[in-house]
């Protein structure tokens, strides 16, 4: 985060830090001292039930009435929203690597709609992810013509590019072929009252999208 704030010149100011242990069930100390430090936001990357449990104990504790909360990792993942339900609390700042509201594309509420006829409910981001997982795996076998040549379904890898529920219209998930990460879009959003999808009781609106930048490195051009 700080290099990001450099490199785009951004004016900030980091009050404070800190890391809490995993699997904590009191975070009162912490928040309260977030409290007082009186930050205008709170950059926050506790995943699963570390979060769920921050979440409640700190709007108990009142840390969202005046600092803007912020969760790129795994907030809006809706296993979070659904177990928090309506302690979840609005305006929040979120955002995980799959969303049953966005895209608003075909292939997305197809993807959730099936999920859910199977499953008896909602896909969290895992679930995607497994799911686009086993897209990329078959996509690139089928680039090699199957699994006998290693070096083929190696390059077929490095040089995958496909669509999968998360994407956008007009975008693609790709491979940077030399860090081998899937360059994808970002959403984040603030979190509204929902009832569309129960247990949640909110969903993210107001959303933002963020494509990986043409300056990435080795990024395939497009």
């Amino acid at each position: 985060m700080r290099h990001f704030l450099e490199a785009e010149g951004l004016a900030h100011e980091f009050t404070s830090v800190y890391w809490p242990a995993l699997f904590d069930t009191d975070y009162s100390l912490y928040i309260r001292q977030l409290i007082e430090d009186a930050p205008d936001i709170v950059v926050n990357a506790h995943w699963g039930l570390d979060l769920v449990t921050f979440v409640r104990q700190a709007d108990q504790l009142g840390l969202f009435d005046d600092a803007q909360f912020m969760n790129f990792d795994t907030g809006g993942n809706y296993e979070i929203l659904a177990e928090l339900g309506a302690d979840m609390p609005e305006g929040l700042v979120l955002s995980a690597r799959h969303h049953l509201t966005w895209p608003p594309t075909q292939a997305n509420a197809a993807f959730v709609q099936d999920f859910y006829a199977r499953a008896g409910r909602y896909p969290s981001y895992a679930a995607e992810g497994a799911y686009s997982g086993i897209m990329a795996i078959a996509e690139a076998v089928r680039a090699a013509g199957g699994t006998a040549d290693k070096d083929r379904l190696r390059q077929a890898l490095e040089t995958l590019s496909l669509s999968l529920p998360e994407d956008p219209e007009g975008f693609q998930s790709v491979m940077d072929p030399v860090h081998h990460q899937m360059l994808q879009a970002q959403a984040i959003g603030r979190t509204r009252p929902s009832a569309d999808y129960p247990p949640a009781r909110m969903m993210l609106d107001d959303i933002r999208v963020y494509l990986p930048p043409d300056s990435w490195p080795s990024r395939p051009a497009r």
